[in-house]
This record gives structure tokens, sequence and C-alpha cells, in this order.
């Protein structure tokens, strides 16, 4: 929400030098090439989501974690440190939805160059990471 907020806020100058290639809330036609800077979030739970965040890292020249579940896994993480008699308890469900037996953080899963903790993260941090990078993809502002 806090980079939408942002988003509606100042969208005329950022439309000077950002492009949405992929962001499903965003857009229907979505392409995951030549991304210069990704923004990505959420724990990685499953072999598909281990699988897309690989991909993301292979087609992007920077990779930046955002949020608490992306960078910290809560709340998902929790099930790593379950008892094995509470893990026993609930393999059906992780085998049924095609759970990795780990959760994963972002960085556990791909090589990360820059974090942005918090949930929600802070707005005036993101604006900062995408305007550092901004000037190093070449945009005059």
């Amino acid at each position: 929400m806090e980079i939408l907020n942002l988003l509606n806020e100042k969208l005329p100058e950022l439309q000077e030098f950002v492009e949405f290639r992929y962001c499903r809330t965003l857009k229907e036609k979505n392409v995951l090439e030549g991304i210069d800077v990704a923004f990505v979030e959420g724990s990685v739970s499953t072999q598909k989501e281990l699988d897309r965040i690989r991909e993301v890292r292979e087609k992007s020249k920077r990779v930046v974690a955002i949020g608490g579940c992306g960078i910290n896994g809560w709340p998902s993480i929790q099930r790593n440190s379950f008892e094995a008699e509470k893990l026993v308890e609930f393999s059906e469900l992780i085998s049924r939805y095609s759970q990795l037996p780990k959760i994963l953080t972002i960085p556990e899963a791909i090589k990360t160059d820059r974090l942005i903790q918090g949930c929600p993260i802070r707005r005036q941090e993101f604006e900062s990471v995408l305007l550092d990078y901004a000037r190093e993809f070449g945009a005059k502002k």
C-alpha cells in the first residue's frame, strides 16, 4: 500500500523514469524481461515461488527485498521451528499445497542487492532506494 500511495502522489514525476514491467496489482499484461530493479515481497513457500524468484533474479540487474514477510519470513517462517510432532500433524497440508520443507526468506532464496524492512515498509526509504537506482540507471532526476 505504501508503494501505491507513493505512486498515487508522485506518479507524474516518477513516470519519467519508472516503467512497470511486472506488477499484477497494476497491470494485466506482465513481462518478466529487461528489468533494471525488481522489488519483491513475501516469503518463499513453494517450489513454484522458488522458481519464480530465481527467474526474477536472473532477469533483473538489481533485486530489492521488501517488507517483513520477504526479509524475515514472518509469519510463515514460524513453521520452520515447529516440533517434529507438529510437523507430522501438518504434513498432509504441506503436501497438499506443495509446500517446501522449509519456508525461505527472499535473501535465503536468492542474492539480494538491498533490503527495505518494515510492515508496512517505510515510504521514505522506498522512495530513496527507488531514486538511488533511477540515478544508477541513467535517470536525469
